[in-house]
């Protein structure tokens, strides 16, 4: 087998962060096996805190790495309902594309990670006057 030494350029460490070991928690606990079913509450609450230690992690990256090394993105948009729906499908379609196209090569010289938030930042209500 192959064994790969990994060290954080975020962190310049090879020894686990918190936010690897919630990695590393969040790996086990979606591992197929003969573990005992979690209910459905204990996933979330692990996902959630899976997803914080990557906006964690995300937040250290922006911090320490290089420009030339990271790339992040901000784009607010106002839709409505429908309009929403595609946006979760359009990014759904680039997660699944992106997997695709990346996944499983046979040569590896890095880990990247790729965080995607949609979510609403505000209500608006228009009324019309008459």
């Amino acid at each position: 087998p192959t064994v790969l030494e990994a060290r954080s350029p975020i962190t310049d460490s090879r020894s686990p962060t918190p936010s690897k070991q919630t990695v590393i928690l969040f790996i086990r606990l979606s591992a197929p096996g003969p573990m005992a079913p979690k209910p459905s509450s204990c996933r979330q609450r692990k996902y959630k805190e899976y997803s914080k230690a990557q906006l964690k992690l995300a937040e250290e990256a922006l911090l320490k790495q290089d420009r030339d090394d990271r790339q992040f993105f901000n784009l607010a948009i106002s839709v409505d309902r429908e309009r929403f729906q595609l946006a979760k499908e359009l990014v759904a379609e680039f997660r699944h594309k992106l997997h695709d196209r990346l996944a499983n090569d046979s040569a590896c010289e890095r880990v990247i990670q790729i965080n995607m938030q949609l979510f609403t930042t505000s209500l608006v209500n228009i009324s019309k006057e008459t």
